[in-house]
């Protein structure tokens, strides 16, 4: 087996495992990783922030994004500019977010 069919059999079994996750877990996990997270010194002191856009499958990084926006740090989020390949960009506002290539939020 090659190292690639390897990563798509296992990112196959962490598709499942995540699949039968609780909703209630699911969201109380993410509550809790953004709670730790905003807590953290290297957050708070930080004055630009790099962070992925959550989808259903991943945490819900809405509350993290807002929180760097309500404290005027510089908020980038990833963009998708060919498979395989991302780009940061900078928003200012969540309502920059629109599907993109692939189904996800990220800048126009």
């Amino acid at each position: 087996m090659t190292r690639q069919e390897e990563k798509q059999q296992l990112r196959a079994i962490v598709r499942r495992l995540e699949a039968a996750l609780a909703p209630e877990y699911k969201a109380k996990s993410a509550r809790s990783i953004a709670h730790r997270l905003l807590a953290m010194p290297e957050y708070q002191e930080a004055q630009t922030v790099f962070c992925f856009v959550g989808t259903d499958r991943e945490i819900d990084t809405r509350p993290i994004l807002e929180d760097a926006l309500a404290a005027g740090k510089t908020l980038c989020v990833p963009l998708c500019t060919e498979p395989g390949r991302m780009e940061s960009r900078q928003i200012t506002d969540l309502n920059q977010l629109v599907p993109g290539r692939y189904g996800l939020l990220e800048p126009t």
